[in-house]
């Protein structure tokens, strides 16, 4: 083993032949890179999660991240793991994480049917017109207060504001005051807080989502 540096790096790719070939670190613990037989270089970083178990985190290619740059990405990937977490199944979970987009579309999906069709056609008026242009690509758990903040804000001012027209019920809004209090019901109740919540109670003016169980309830504060 030694430190890895471009030199070092350069020398073990004459060493990789008919498989992917891993080199390790002499200095930083757990750092190492992988080599394939292509010529393709991936950083990466090895160590055991709380329950003991192998876990690897790809830091980055070698050519956009720099053998120093990687180091220091795995420092902070280390750390992470000594203070309890998880990074490498963190960012398994996170890749199948739901968007506020698909939330939405799954809301529709279940409530068609079971509400009015004048409030269904409001909903998804809302949903396309206003949730998904402005915070649809956010992941559900990402979303925080100040997002709602700045989505209100957003509709307030007409930035989601379209002069199409649908006849009937539940037609585009055009935004600005008039339909950002619906709306940002909308958008933070049925998308961002459309997750179990046992103790949620329903309240004057609310109800309850489509998909809920008798065990499981999500309270939508309309």
């Amino acid at each position: 083993m030694a430190k890895i540096t471009n030199q070092f790096i350069s020398k073990c790719e004459k060493q990789v032949i008919g498989q992917d070939k891993t080199f390790w670190d002499e200095e930083l613990r757990g750092f190492g890179i992988r080599i394939r037989p292509s010529g393709r270089k991936v950083f990466i970083v090895q160590y055991r999660n709380e329950l003991g178990r192998t876990r690897k985190f790809t830091l980055g290619t070698h050519g956009v991240l720099t053998p120093q740059e990687a180091r220091t990405k795995a420092k902070i990937i280390l750390g992470r793991v000594a203070a309890g977490e998880d990074p490498a199944n963190e960012r398994k979970t996170n890749r199948t994480v739901k968007t506020i987009a698909e939330l939405c579309d799954e809301h529709l999906q279940l409530s068609k049917g079971r509400v009015k069709a004048s409030t269904w056609a409001m909903d998804e008026s809302r949903i396309e017109c206003h949730v998904k242009p402005l915070i649809g690509s956010k992941p559900v758990k990402s979303i925080k207060p100040s997002d709602v903040e700045r989505f209100v804000q957003d509709v307030m001012n007409g930035k989601s504001a379209t002069t199409g027209k649908k006849r009937g019920r539940g037609g585009r809004i055009s935004g600005g005051p008039g339909g950002c209090r619906a709306c940002c019901c909308d958008a933070w109740n049925r998308a961002a807080t459309c997750r179990p919540r046992r103790d949620a109670s329903p309240q004057p003016g609310s109800r309850n989502c489509p998909s809920e169980t008798s065990s499981q309830k999500t309270t939508l504060f309309l």
